[in-house]
């Protein structure tokens, strides 16, 4: 068993919760809200998992557990390391805690084989070892955070009626676009559901946007499907 995975990975899960998490600190004290204004992390298997929702979306993240780096070998690879199983344990990380544990698991590209952290559950904390020589303690939230599990189906039945691929970076260029309204999107197929057309898009009553559909099916004819991945664990 390891509890030991690369410190550039370990931010890059939390650095991706962040992005989906509650950062109103007004709403982190009201209701529902307050399950949103942290991050849960959790692991089992090979790997360890970060989850983050403002309800409104929700982001799951994972890195895998390593065997620690012999230090007699002068250059690492990925190759060096095999990926095990870690420690089973759930902790909510409070958002002040993952913005630390974001500062100290910045990595430069020359270190990225280099630098790992060990990650040490017990009870309601964990101790987080940075090889570099930090240390950090998160204490759990003690705050309810939803069963994320149960959103994602085990798999779709059935041709869908429309499949569609986005390319993430063209969505986030709506962003820019600020405004209380939803952005809503209208996906559409031809007749006989075998090719996608352009998303339109509306943002309130003064935008509206057209995203090009990236191509999934790679040559065949057969629609994608979803598949819930064994590594977020059963329900």
């Amino acid at each position: 068993m390891s509890n030991v995975l690369f410190t550039a990975d370990l931010y890059r899960i939390i650095k991706q919760a962040m992005a989906f998490a509650e950062h109103d600190k007004v709403l982190a004290y009201t209701g529902a809200a307050k399950s949103y204004h942290q991050i849960h992390l959790t692991s089992f298997g090979e790997n360890l998992l970060s989850v983050a929702t403002d309800g409104k979306a929700m982001g799951v993240s994972k890195a895998k557990w390593i065997t620690e780096l012999s230090r007699e070998c002068d250059i690492p690879s990925p190759s060096q390391f095999d990926n095990q199983p870690g420690p089973v344990f759930g902790l909510n990380v409070s958002l002040d805690d993952a913005k630390e544990l974001i500062r100290l698991s910045r990595t430069l590209k020359s270190d990225r084989w280099t630098r790992t952290v060990a990650v040490n559950p017990a009870g309601n904390y964990a101790e987080f070892v940075f090889s570099s020589g930090e240390t950090l303690i998160a204490e759990d939230t003690d705050v309810y955070f939803p069963r994320w599990q149960a959103l994602f189906p085990e798999s779709t039945e059935g041709v869908p009626r429309a499949v569609t691929g986005l390319n993430p970076k063209q969505i986030a260029k709506f962003a820019v676009v600020v405004e209380d309204s939803p952005m809503v999107l209208v996906t559409r197929d031809d007749v006989h559901g075998k090719s996608q057309k352009n998303i339109l898009v509306t943002i309130g009553d003064a935008f509206i946007g057209v995203i090009m559909p990236v191509n999934l099916r790679g040559g065949t004819n057969e629609h994608p499907q979803w598949h819930r991945p064994n590594w977020i664990g059963e329900l």
